[in-house]
């Protein structure tokens, strides 16, 4: 069943974005890690896998785009990273999203 759900979730992502490309494939194993839990987890209805799903196929999206821009300007591997973002979201209290961004710069000395 593994081997079928990857595939089919590989396919998606490449009709959405039209594109069939991911780079190199060290990506595969832990889709296939993911697919494996989300098909072994007990309780979980189809409904909340097929949600988890397309998270995956939202990602693999995201990640054919970038391979793809970076195919066409290579020159960006060329930029020079002055500052590092890191974001992530944490539930808060009330029913929202709260954001946490901070940035640690370089002449801090600390990534």
């Amino acid at each position: 069943m593994t081997t079928q759900r990857f595939d089919e979730l590989v396919s998606r992502a490449c009709e959405r974005a039209g594109l069939n490309d991911f780079g190199d494939d060290s990506w595969q194993e832990g889709l296939r890690l993911l697919i494996n839990s989300c098909e072994s987890a007990p309780g979980v209805n189809p409904g909340g896998r097929e949600f988890v799903y397309s998270q995956f196929v939202d990602a693999l999206w995201n990640r054919a785009r970038v391979i793809d821009y970076f195919r066409q300007h290579p020159e960006i591997a060329d930029e020079k990273v002055e500052r590092r973002w890191w974001c992530w979201a944490s539930p808060a209290p009330a029913p929202r999203w709260r954001v946490t961004c901070w940035i640690r710069t370089r002449a801090a000395g600390r990534y």
